[in-house]
């Protein structure tokens, strides 16, 4: 049994049958098995524990939460414990009966299937490259941020009155400002500002300033983030580095010898 769980090809197995359950349970047409579904989900619940627990007693609780999966694996089974609570336990206080509610975090295990990844052996090059990817946009990042937020503040005092539906608030105004840096449909929301304005100026006013818009944050923007993420993903400053101190070490033999 202890080698069964310790085997990461049985786990992967039962993640993507419980990913196919997951799927299953949205149908309305199979409502008449969720009792069944209910009780695989429980199933596949003890599994992940027992999974836990023995990982934890095999490599230590340092060495087994020192992996990224693994803290994911963690995390999904520590907010899984109010469907273990309602399993043992029978709540009447109205209080507490939120805790049913959170078994719908249960659509969040299908994140292990990150697991079927690792299982190909370029994944940790991939996983480092997303992490070097993350380091080095990480300013650009906070900068977009940055100029939404003085966008959405801006447009919110611009057009609160005129279009309150789209910037009637700031949250309000961050998000529909970050649907004209996305570009798909951008016009949308100027077009539906200008209908409230008769002054040609006015209105050719607020289609300059949503151009304006679009361009910093949209098109030089994102374009900068996704370039910055790309390099980072295919750069390595390591295996580059190492590279050149070769080709230097050539050089220096190859001039030695023409010497």
């Amino acid at each position: 049994m202890r080698k069964l769980f310790l085997n990461e090809v049985f786990i992967i197995f039962i993640i993507l049958l419980n990913s196919v359950i997951i799927f299953l349970e949205g149908f309305e047409s199979l409502d008449k098995y969720s009792s069944i579904f209910n009780v695989l989900q429980y199933i596949f619940l003890f599994i992940y524990l027992f999974e836990l627990i023995i990982k934890v007693k095999h490599l230590g609780f340092r060495n087994y939460i020192g992996q990224v999966l693994n803290k994911l694996d963690f995390f999904l089974v520590l907010i899984s414990i109010p469907e273990i609570i309602g399993i043992f336990l029978i709540i009447d206080n109205n209080d507490l009966s939120f805790l049913f509610t959170l078994r719908s975090i249960r659509l969040i295990r299908v994140v292990r299937l990150f697991r079927v990844v690792a299982l190909f052996e370029s994944s940790m090059m991939l996983f480092k490259g997303i992490r070097r990817a993350l380091k080095s946009s990480i300013l650009i990042i906070f900068v977009f941020i940055l100029i939404n937020i003085i966008f959405a503040l801006l447009s919110h005092n611009l057009f609160s009155e005129v279009s309150p539906e789209h910037f009637g608030n700031p949250m309000k105004s961050l998000y529909s400002i970050f649907k004209v840096f996305t570009i798909e449909g951008w016009y949308e929301i100027p077009d539906v500002i200008t209908e409230n304005y008769s002054n040609p100026i006015s209105i050719w006013l607020v289609r300059f300033y949503f151009i304006m818009v679009l361009f910093i944050g949209g098109i030089f923007g994102l374009s900068i983030i996704n370039s910055a993420f790309v390099e980072g993903v295919i750069h390595d400053e390591k295996k580059d580095g190492k590279k050149l101190e070769e080709i230097l070490k050539r050089l220096e033999s190859i001039e030695q010898k023409i010497k």
